[in-house]
C-alpha cells in the first residue's frame, strides 16, 4: 500500500512538471509567433508615402519573475511575487549604406520609448502583437523623420561642395536568437 502511494505521488509530480513545461512551451510559442508576424509585417509593408523602407529590426523581450520573502525569528512575515516584461528594440530605415542612425538634426526626433506598463503580462497573441505594432510603428515614424532630415542635410552639404562616402551600417547575415530561461 505504501509503495502504491509513493508511486501515485511520483506520477502526480511528474505530470505536474510536464504540464508546466508544456504550458511554458505554449506561452513561448505565442510570444514568438506574435513577434515574427509583426516583424514580417513591418519589413514587408510598413511604409509612409515617400518614406524609406525598414532595413533592420531588432527586438528583445525579457520575462521577469521576482520573489521577495521576509522572515523574522523563523516565521514568515511577508512574501511577494511580481511578474513583469521588458521590451527593447531597434529599427532602422533606409539602407545599410544610408539610414537614420548617427544623425541629430534641428528637430532632434528622439527614438520613442515604451511605457513598461503597456506590455501585457498575459500571453495573449493579439495583445502582445498590438504592443509590438505600436512600438515599431512609432519607431518607424520617428526614424523616417530623422532619415528625411538627414537626406536634406546631406544634399545641402553636397551643394556646398562637401561629400561624405562612409556607409552608416555594415551588412551581415541575419541572426535569429531565441533564448529560453528557466
Amino acid at each position: 500500500m505504501k509503495l502504491i502511494n509513493i508511486f501515485f505521488i511520483y506520477t502526480l509530480c511528474l505530470f505536474a512538471c510536464l504540464t508546466q513545461v508544456s504550458a511554458q512551451k505554449s506561452d513561448e510559442t505565442i510570444i514568438w509567433k506574435a513577434l515574427k508576424d509583426e516583424v514580417r509585417r513591418n519589413m514587408d509593408s510598413l511604409n509612409l508615402k515617400n518614406g524609406p523602407k525598414t532595413c533592420f529590426i531588432s527586438v528583445t523581450l525579457d520575462n521577469i519573475n521576482s520573489i521577495s520573502i521576509n522572515s523574522e525569528l523563523g516565521s514568515l512575515v511577508q512574501s511577494n511575487e511580481n511578474k513583469a516584461r521588458s521590451l527593447s528594440y531597434r529599427l532602422l530605415v533606409g539602407s545599410y549604406k544610408l539610414n537614420d542612425e548617427n544623425f541629430m538634426g534641428l528637430n532632434n526626433n528622439p527614438t520613442p520609448h515604451l511605457d513598461p506598463e503597456a506590455l501585457p503580462i498575459d500571453n495573449d497573441y493579439n495583445g502582445i502583437r498590438r504592443t509590438f505594432w505600436a512600438v515599431l510603428d512609432n519607431s518607424y515614424r520617428t526614424a523616417t523623420k530623422n532619415y528625411l532630415e538627414k537626406i536634406e542635410s546631406l544634399k545641402k552639404k553636397e551643394s556646398e561642395g562637401t561629400s561624405i562616402e562612409l556607409p552608416d551600417f555594415s551588412e551581415a547575415p541575419a541572426v535569429v536568437s531565441k533564448e529560453v530561461g528557466m
